[in-house]
């Protein structure tokens, strides 16, 4: 979860995320970080009136740093489908559903490995307001 820009430029838009977390890791009291930031981009296949469904694709990159471990860094392709309503002008309901392809450099969750199962199926759903 994070902050979300979008520009929309008629027959596409853009978007972006960026997300940090610091928090407790262990009794210790030692701290973890993540911090994970995206890019994504949509063709709008077909609009309606108040709606649009857009085929597309976002990029992200995400680090995983609990203390005492090295942490991880993943890369992420997630190739999909988008479909937003907007209920006033200058709001827009989205979801989505992709198909998740990540690359990582550590064992574990971020593992170099390529899979194509359930779990590499992501869906998101969430609300954007446009200044016009």
């Amino acid at each position: 979860a994070g902050p979300e820009v979008v520009y929309d430029f008629g027959a596409w838009h853009l978007d972006g995320m960026i997300t940090f977390r610091n928090q407790p890791a262990n009794a210790a009291g030692d701290r973890g970080t993540v911090f994970a930031f995206g890019v994504g981009g949509w063709y709008h296949l077909h609009m309606g009136e108040s709606s649009d469904f857009s085929v597309g694709g976002a990029f992200g990159l995400l680090n995983d740093s609990p203390p005492g471990n090295g942490g991880a860094t993943a890369f992420e392709f997630e190739p999909g489908v988008q479909i937003r309503a907007f209920i006033p002008p200058n709001v827009a309901i989205h979801g989505g559903v992709a198909l998740v392809f990540a690359f990582g450099d550590q064992t574990g969750a971020l593992q170099k490995q390529i899979a194509l199962d359930s779990t590499n199926i992501t869906g998101n759903f969430g609300f954007t307001y446009y200044f016009r």
